[in-house]
């Protein structure tokens, strides 16, 4: 066990050490940049297309990441999908999710046995507690990411129908959809920063010679909400049979509100069944709390006059 132990404590230092080692951080080397009089560098200034650098941690999950991972097969298609509804669009993405897997799949473990408790367990007991926590490490990142998901495209349904109403505005107006879009994004950045973000990516494909169309659907497929989805369908379909886009973007912000209601009833609506289960439990905990002293009291009266 000594020998185990010693193992354990050697890879955790060289794996400290490698990570010290593996280079500076982006902020590190922006700051002496600044410091030798360079000035910072000519990037775009909303975040959305600055170029990415390829962080230690990255450089580290490389190492675990799989050669389908690397050379981004497209196998792991759905994954890519995934990262992208999660807002993680860096090259690296990939790489680092795989390559975080499988590391926290061997990490844990480890982590298992350097406990002294694991010491005290005995030869099956120590199997199945590493293999569950082998288990976490593997399933841990794909349920990080669910919820990644799940709240960036829940904060864009709650923005939509705000970014709707000013879009009516805007088309008012007097503008197209393109600079109602870029509107919108300038004036969302600081209150809903994620469907700012994506209507600047928006009008920036725009820009770079994709079509109006095109970059409509981009929008849809990097968001993955169906309510998003829907208003690139109708927006396309009126930029085809040049129908009133006002009116047709009030009527579709005014659905959007109506099915976020319905939505908010269902849920309510579902809110007793889910606190019946709780409901029980609490219940029979009170009636041992209650009755109990009593029943001990008649058990106690009755065993002394038997």
């Amino acid at each position: 066990m000594e020998l185990v132990v010693a193992l354990i404590f050697g890879s955790i230092v060289s794996l400290g050490a490698a990570i010290a080692t593996f280079g500076r951080r982006p902020e590190q080397r922006r700051l002496e940049r600044l410091a030798s009089g360079e000035g910072p560098r000519e990037t775009d200034t909303s975040g959305v297309l600055t170029p990415s650098e390829l962080g230690w941690f990255a450089r580290l999950m490389r190492v675990f990441a799989g050669d389908a991972a690397k050379r981004g097969e497209p196998s792991l298609a759905p994954i890519q999908r995934r990262l992208t509804y999660a807002g993680l669009r860096a090259d690296s993405a990939l790489v680092s999710y795989m390559g975080s897997r499988i590391a926290l799949g061997l990490a844990l473990p480890v982590l298992v046995l350097i406990t002294p408790l694991a010491w005290s367990l005995d030869r099956l007991q120590l199997v199945m507690a590493l293999c569950t926590a082998s288990g976490i490490g593997l399933i841990g990142p794909s349920y990080w990411l669910d919820r990644q998901v799940k709240k960036r495209q829940r904060a864009i349904e709650i923005a939509l129908p705000d970014a709707l109403d000013l879009m009516v505005v805007c088309v008012e107006a007097g503008l197209g959809i393109n600079a109602s879009m870029k509107r919108v994004a300038e004036d969302f950045r600081g209150s809903h920063p994620i469907l700012a973000g994506e209507f600047e990516l928006t009008n920036f494909e725009r820009r770079a010679g994709k079509s109006t169309s095109e970059a409509l659907r981009s929008l849809a497929d990097r968001t993955g909400v169906s309510d998003v989805s829907s208003l690139v369908a109708m927006l396309i379909q009126t930029e085809r049979f040049g129908t009133s886009l006002a009116d047709t973007l009030r009527v579709h912000a005014d659905g959007m509100r109506l099915r976020r209601l319905q939505r908010a009833e269902e849920q309510a609506n579902k809110a007793p069944l889910k606190m019946l289960f709780p409901t029980v439990f609490i219940f029979a905990a009170m009636l041992v709390i209650v009755v109990g002293p009593g029943l001990l009291a008649f058990g106690q009266y009755f065993g002394a006059h038997r």
